[in-house]
C-alpha cells in the first residue's frame, strides 16, 4: 500500500470548512452578526435575508463536490450530477431554522403541524451530519474519493459497468 504524503493545508482547511458549517447550521444568527459587524442597517442592507447564506453555502458544496468528482476521474455527467445532489442536501442543510422555537411546538394545537415542523428541523440536522461527515471523511481520513462516494439521486447506475448496450441501441441480438 502507497503511504500519501503529509499535506499541511489539510486541517487549516477543515478549520474553514468547520467555520462554514457552523455557519450553515445557524445562518439567521450568522446573518444578523455579519450584518451587526459590518454596521448595515436593515433599511440600507442590499439583501435582508440569510436565505442568501443558505444560497452560498449549498452552491459552494454543490461546486466544490463537482470538481471533486472531477479530480478522481469520474464521468462529466456523474460529476454534475452529484454536484447536484450536493447542492440540493445543503440546501436543506443550510436552511435557517430556529432551534430554540421547535422546544415550544408542543403548544401547536395540531398534531399535524407539530409532525412537519419537526421532520423540518429532523431533515435539517441530518443533512447537516451527513454534510459534516462527507467534509470529515475527506480531510481527516484522506479519502479523496468522499466526495465522489456520495450518494446520488440521479445516476445510481454509474457503479455498473457501461459495456452493457443500451436497451433503445438498433444493435443485433
Amino acid at each position: 500500500m502507497e503511504r500519501k504524503e503529509f499535506d499541511i493545508w489539510r486541517l487549516p482547511t477543515l478549520c474553514l470548512w468547520m467555520v462554514f458549517l457552523a455557519a450553515g447550521l445557524f445562518p439567521d444568527a450568522t446573518f444578523e452578526h455579519l450584518r451587526m459587524l459590518g454596521r448595515v442597517v436593515p433599511q440600507h442592507a442590499l439583501v435582508n435575508s440569510p436565505f442568501i447564506l443558505t444560497l452560498l453555502l449549498s452552491g459552494f458544496l454543490g461546486v466544490f463536490g463537482w470538481y471533486q468528482c472531477g479530480q478522481v476521474g469520474r464521468p462529466q455527467p456523474e460529476a454534475q450530477d452529484k454536484g447536484l445532489h450536493l447542492t440540493i442536501i445543503g440546501l436543506v442543510a443550510f436552511l435557517p431554522i430556529d432551534f430554540a422555537s421547535l422546544l415550544s411546538v408542543h403548544a401547536n394545537p395540531l398534531i399535524q403541524h407539530q409532525l412537519l415542523i419537526y421532520a423540518g428541523g429532523f431533515a435539517k440536522l441530518a443533512c447537516w451530519i451527513y454534510v459534516l461527515l462527507i467534509v470529515l471523511r475527506y480531510y481527516l481520513i484522506g479519502d479523496e474519493e468522499a466526495f465522489s462516494r456520495a450518494g446520488s439521486a440521479w445516476n445510481e447506475s454509474s457503479n455498473e459497468p457501461h459495456d452493457k448496450p443500451h436497451p433503445d441501441s438498433n444493435s443485433t441480438l
